[in-house]
């Protein structure tokens, strides 16, 4: 039974394509020295980093030769044609070819696109009180580029204002808050104004309590804290 052709994968396409290319780099070192610019033939080749990331290391090989660390008497005789002068400008320009592909790589990163999350996504573990004391939390979508939100913990009797242009969510904290201003209060039936009341009320909210003001040592919200209200 004849057994099917396996496709190739991604990466053994590139490696291909990186090889089949690198014959008009071997025609170069050929032709040295007569001048060659690596970094320049990468631009014009016009293949992405993912290819050229295969052409890294393949002259190694030749480096290891020229310079025989070790003193290979073979090695010696072959490169014997060179004068002591032109093997150094000859092992320069290998190196530069690698330094050059280096180079090029730093220079021409893949960008990976950012995952854009919906707002249901960033609030997804948003850890929250959905109702207690009488008082239902609204919907953790709405403090997204929410310009205030008021939070209120029925366990401390703590209200929190979270204030920014745009606020945002991650994990199971409120970001991008330019001021969370946190206070004292005991009487639940005072948020009926907040709840009830426009932006006007309640950018004026907080002034109107006259416990003592805090700022509260983080973000988070707990299981304990009700989502009062967002001003937009």
């Amino acid at each position: 039974m004849i057994q099917p052709k396996t496709k190739p994968s991604i990466q053994e396409r590139c490696r291909e394509k990186a090889l089949d290319a690198w014959g008009d780099v071997e025609e170069a070192i050929d032709n040295w020295p007569k001048k060659f610019d690596m970094y320049k033939w990468l631009n014009q080749l016009g293949y992405s980093p993912m290819v050229v990331k295969y052409m890294s290391g393949l002259n190694e090989h030749t480096i290891y030769e020229i310079k025989n660390e070790e003193g290979c008497e073979q090695l010696a005789e072959g490169y014997s044609f060179l004068t002591p002068k032109q093997k150094q400008k000859y092992l320069d320009f290998h190196e530069k070819i690698e330094s050059d592909i280096q180079e090029w790589l730093k220079n021409n990163k893949i960008v990976r696109k950012k995952r854009i999350q919906t707002p249901a996504q960033k609030v997804k573990k948003l850890n929250y009180l959905q109702s207690g004391e009488g008082l239902t939390s609204i919907d953790p979508v709405e403090i997204i580029r929410a310009k205030k939100l008021f939070t209120y913990n029925v366990k401390s009797r703590k209200l929190r204002c979270y204030s920014s242009y745009g606020l945002n969510v991650k994990g199971t904290s409120i970001t991008s808050c330019d001021k969370v201003e946190e206070k004292t209060l005991t009487d639940i039936k005072l948020l009926d104004r907040l709840i009830k009341g426009g932006n006007i009320i309640a950018n004026g909210f907080m002034d109107e309590l006259r416990t003592k003001s805090k700022t509260p040592e983080n973000n988070l919200v707990n299981k304990n804290c009700i989502l009062v209200k967002v001003v937009k």
